[in-house]
């Protein structure tokens, strides 16, 4: 597990506070690496029909990010989405959608779940495990406040 990126506070904040901005609904979106260092977290169309209980992304969305990072300007670390008044912990329908056939949803990608619960975010990231044959919780965090969420505004 010593490939895991260590996430900037900076972008769990940007993360927590898109949670926030579509709460009571599922947000969606990516963590990217650009070519010069710099992370960022980019905002994705949620989708899906009934965006309080799923998300789905874009697939514009999805072949934009695989062509910038084709071209170069960043590398595309993996996939974030809320869970409004839960915690950050796979739900079956996460389960059901990521796996298929017993291969990764986004080969390559990370996933991370925002549990946003009582204005708090904590996060909870996976990776997909061969030998399993399903995603693990391989990193856990707590309490993450943004600027919006602290001020209660």
């Amino acid at each position: 597990m010593s490939n895991l990126p260590q996430l900037p506070n900076t972008l769990l904040q940007d993360i927590a506070q898109h949670a926030h901005d579509d709460y009571p609904n599922e947000c969606c979106g990516v963590w990217l690496q650009h070519a010069d260092g710099r992370w960022s977290s980019r905002r994705l169309h949620n989708i899906a029909a009934q965006k309080q209980r799923a998300f789905t992304l874009d697939p514009l969305d999805i072949l934009d990010l695989l062509e910038g990072e084709d071209q170069g300007r960043w590398r595309w670390h993996g996939v974030y989405h809320s869970h409004p008044d839960h915690p950050p912990f796979l739900s079956n329908q996460d389960r059901a959608h990521w796996i298929t056939a017993q291969t990764p949803w986004l080969p390559g990608r990370l996933q991370l779940i925002a549990g946003v619960t009582n204005g708090q975010c904590d996060f909870a990231l996976y990776m997909w495990s061969e030998t399993q044959k399903q995603y693990e919780c391989v990193r856990l965090i707590r309490n993450v406040i943004c600027d919006t969420l602290s001020t209660g505004t």
